[in-house]
């Protein structure tokens, strides 16, 4: 009997930034990863790291981008409002769970400076973990592309 080993696949969206692409693409090039770029828009998740095990879908959001993804005012007095927008942020995270899903949030940046917004970020991390929902930060570009060929090469071996 012989078993057919399942390649890993990365899937990214198009509309990720073109330097990321094109570095995962270079960095992941003799790795046997099968690499697609596609619109991902409708589905979620900017990258989908498929292995034959589970697949890691990752939202990756810049710390500016976790701020326009929150509406304004969520929060009065320290507590959620009873009425308002939808959370963009966490209905997209949401939406990466699944059966043999992983679902991760990728934050890219420094922390802010504001007070409110660290605080607004750790509230952020903090409802990931209550929802499932793991996060890996990092600082660059750079890191980003690390932190999902690390992942990705870590099942390609």
């Amino acid at each position: 009997m012989t078993y057919k080993i399942m390649p890993v696949t990365l899937r990214m969206d198009v509309y990720e930034p073109k330097e990321i692409r094109n570095l995962l693409k270079k960095i992941l090039a003799d790795t046997g990863v099968e690499i697609v770029e596609e619109d991902r828009r409708e589905d979620g998740g900017d990258y989908v790291i498929t292995t034959p095990e589970v697949e890691y879908w990752i939202e990756r959001k810049t710390v500016n981008d976790i701020f326009l993804s929150l509406p304004r005012n969520v929060y009065e007095h320290g507590k959620p409002k009873e009425e308002g927008r939808e959370r963009k942020l966490f209905t997209q995270l949401l939406k990466l769970k699944g059966e043999k899903r992983i679902p991760v949030l990728l934050i890219e940046g420094k922390f802010p400076n504001d007070v409110v917004k660290r605080h607004t970020l750790i509230g952020v991390e903090e409802w990931c973990m209550r929802n499932g929902v793991f996060v890996i930060h990092t600082l660059s570009r750079e890191d980003t592309v690390y932190a999902v060929a690390r992942l990705t090469q870590k099942h390609s071996d």
